[in-house]
């Protein structure tokens, strides 16, 4: 239909004239049951499991990344930007983009399994794990992210950076859980 908008949302003028657009809960509700499940399964996967874990992982870049353009249509390119550099949930949350991206776009796999005793940080033999590998994109317009993604996610326990970024979707007041 002529002028129908692809997502359905709210509208009004704000004092401004601009305008805004809420998400309605038919947008956000799937987009939290997908995260919340896709969660879910990454935190029950089998660490001794050569599919499960990364399988999982992808599943939750997808669905944070839904929720990223989601927050874009709300308050802007340019805004979520700036509102996710003011903190780690935000810089790894922007850094799970990126790792999105490479995986969609670049084909890289980002979870590694250290195996037993092959723990990063001189931790214990008693087992190994899921660890993000390093990566890094040199293009001038990821420079940020690349830094991110080294700074809050490469090397650490693949959920520990998850749960951050779960931790700040959540508490964007933009998209939150209707």
């Amino acid at each position: 239909m002529i002028g129908e908008l692809p997502m359905a949302v709210t509208m009004w003028w704000d004092l401004s004239y601009r305008l805004v657009m809420v998400a309605t809960p038919d947008v956000l509700v799937p987009r939290w049951r997908r995260l919340d499940a896709a969660m879910k399964r990454v935190r029950a996967a089998s660490p001794t499991s050569e599919t499960e874990t990364p399988d999982a992982v992808v599943a939750v870049l997808h669905t944070m990344y839904d929720l990223w353009e989601v927050l874009r249509r709300e308050i802007g390119k340019a805004k979520r930007v700036q509102c996710a550099a003011k903190g780690e949930g935000g810089q790894t949350a922007v850094a799970l983009t990126f790792a999105r991206g490479a995986v969609t776009h670049d084909l890289v796999e980002f979870a590694k399994n250290a195996g037993f005793g092959l723990q990063p940080f001189g931790a214990s033999s008693f087992g190994g794990g899921w660890y993000w590998r390093a990566h890094e994109d040199i293009r001038p317009n990821y420079k940020v992210k690349s830094d991110w993604y080294r700074d809050r996610v490469k090397g650490r326990a693949v959920l520990e950076p998850l749960e951050a970024a779960y931790r700040w979707y959540r508490d964007r007041k933009e998209i939150s859980r209707p």
